[in-house]
């Protein structure tokens, strides 16, 4: 395999590795307590299963972390199946997750959380990516990619 190609691939996955971190970790210390002190009474079960399915993707970003750096090192077709069986199972995990999220806390999120919390949580991962790794996250990569116009908009505006 081409080493330059594979470098590519690795950094690109370990930048989706290190967002699902920090976006877990934004919304454990932010949003959950913000959202468990109004409306416990409406979310705390979603979010008890929000959080045991952060340890499961926890665990997943673990072994995929670890799968990618054996194939880094070693990108032959057995590791390179490793890895991608594992981000599969990823994949899936965060399409139940993410669903969840969706339909269940995001539509009440606006009740509880003021427009500069909501801010805060998403600073919390935008500072904490390497700068020249954000594009790809918000600007013409990742997310903007599943976005209408209006929320790239949004993503891509200075902070105030």
């Amino acid at each position: 395999m081409d080493p330059y190609l594979v470098a590519v691939v690795a950094d690109h996955a370990h930048l989706i590795e290190e967002f699902l971190h920090l976006h877990h970790h934004g919304e454990v210390e932010l949003l959950w307590p913000k959202l468990l002190e109004g409306a416990g009474d409406r979310l705390g079960e979603v979010v008890e299963l929000l959080g045991r399915q952060h340890v499961e993707i926890a665990v997943l970003l673990e072994e995929s972390a670890q799968r990618l750096a054996v194939w880094r090192g070693c990108p032959t077709q057995e590791t390179g199946d490793q890895l991608a069986d594992t981000l599969e199972h990823l994949g899936t995990a965060l399409t139940v997750h993410l669903g969840i999220e969706e339909k269940d806390v995001l539509p009440i999120v606006p009740e509880y959380v003021t427009a500069g919390e909501w801010r805060e949580l998403g600073g919390h991962a935008i500072n904490e990516l390497p700068k020249d790794r954000i594009p790809i996250v918000f600007g013409m990569g990742m997310l903007a990619s599943l976005s209408d116009a209006e929320t790239v908009k949004l993503m891509l505006s200075p902070r105030h």
